[in-house]
């Protein structure tokens, strides 16, 4: 059974005692957990206990009874406070109530009423602690309903209920839904053919999307995936295109390890929650962007990270972290759409670059080397040789 802690606050140590000794406090369920001569020392009490009632006198030095209510009510608002006073005025009864008194009981002190003063708080303390109880319930329950309300409302939305910006942003805020940013767009991946692979295909995106903010997930009917993102104008572009290629990815990998066919439609950026219905039917009537669009949206990606970056010591690890791609996966689809392997290709680029430098530049072999990404000038004029048939030297002797 819980008990009540309460502390005794009186100039007069024999009232406090009177009060400590006279009363069984046990038989009501309540432990005295300390004493004090005036308020401040009653405060540093109760900063450094756990007190739930205080009962006190209200004339005392330094800290009186009404200026120790006033603190308590501030700083500890479920302490409850009895004051003991001589005085039966309305104006006391209305300071009493300002400053959260629970109860006042007139001198000289009767026990019975003590008693059911401290009673009275007692209630005040369960009923409190109860609610206190109920809410964390229904807060839990609302928890642990949050993904179903989510689903349930993006449902609605993509089937086409109607909502006004401002309602969507209560719903969103309620839900905890983290699609914040101006511009809106949403992503369709739909499985041709329904099985077991589409869970699959849900948990996929929600682990190898999960590190990315203002972005929703959702199952929706049983062949889509959903995927609803937000950013701002000025950063959308790398953004989105992000999002993309870890789809394209997620579907290919979905492709290879289950034979599953997907195909990826992408909606147009809208402003205002209200327009995701209508970004979703963009995507949804369109589905502009296949697997095979996709792995060719890829290569592209990758051509131009090349040309941009050939002058460093580039990679094959480099590439696909950009691309974010599996490595091996990358090389089979590089060769497979541009009928050349990643490396040759490479060096095919830095060499076209090398000649136009020793045709056009009076820069040292050396230097050209370092410039096309070949720190080693032997190396360079191996892989120049093996390639051109001829040295670097003899290129620009001839073409110079």
């Amino acid at each position: 059974m819980r008990t009540y802690n309460v502390l005794i606050v009186d100039d007069s140590i024999w009232i406090r005692e009177g009060l400590i000794k006279t009363i069984d406090w046990d038989k009501i369920g309540v432990n005295i957990v300390g004493e004090a001569e005036d308020g401040h020392e009653a405060l540093s009490i109760i900063d450094c206990s756990e007190v739930d009632i205080v009962i006190s006198d209200i004339k005392m030095d330094y800290l009186d009874g009404l200026s120790l209510s006033r603190k308590i009510n501030e700083k500890y608002p479920n302490i409850q406070v009895i004051i003991i006073t001589g005085y039966d005025e309305f104006e006391f009864a209305r300071k009493a109530l300002r400053y959260g008194v629970s109860d006042y009981i007139l001198k000289p002190i009767k026990e019975k009423i003590l008693i059911k003063a401290v009673e009275k708080c007692i209630g005040v303390i369960k009923e409190k602690e109860e609610n206190k109880e109920k809410n964390i319930s229904i807060e839990n329950h609302f928890k642990k309903s949050i993904p179903y309300l989510r689903q349930e409302l993006f449902c609605n939305i993509f089937s086409g209920s109607p909502y006004i910006h401002e309602e969507l942003r209560g719903e969103f805020s309620t839900l905890d839904i983290q699609i914040t940013k101006e511009l809106i767009k949403v992503y369709i991946l739909k499985i041709n053919k329904v099985n077991d692979t589409f869970l699959t295909l849900y948990q996929i995106c929600k682990k190898q999307l999960e590190d990315i903010e203002d972005i929703e997930i959702i199952q929706y009917k049983t062949d889509q995936v959903v995927i609803v993102a937000s950013q701002d104008e000025n950063k959308q572009n790398d953004f989105y295109k992000q999002i993309f290629l870890i789809l394209v990815s997620i579907c290919n990998h979905i492709s290879e390890k289950y034979n599953q066919s997907i195909t990826i439609g992408v909606g147009k950026s809208y402003c205002n929650y209200d327009k995701i219905y209508k970004s979703y039917m963009d995507a949804f009537e369109t589905f502009s962007v296949t697997i095979n669009e996709g792995e060719r949206q890829v290569i592209k990606d990758v051509v131009a990270y090349i040309k941009s970056n050939y002058s460093i010591d580039l990679s094959l690890d480099m590439v696909s972290e950009h691309v974010m791609l599996n490595p091996c996966y990358l090389s089979k689809l590089f060769k497979e759409e541009m009928n050349i392997s990643f490396s040759k290709y490479l060096i095919n680029i830095r060499l076209e670059e090398a000649k136009k430098l020793l045709r056009n530049s009076n820069l040292k072999v050396y230097e050209i080397s370092e410039l096309v990404g070949y720190p080693n000038y032997r190396y360079f004029s191996r892989i120049f040789k093996k390639v051109e048939k001829c040295t670097p030297i003899e290129y620009r002797d001839a073409n110079y």
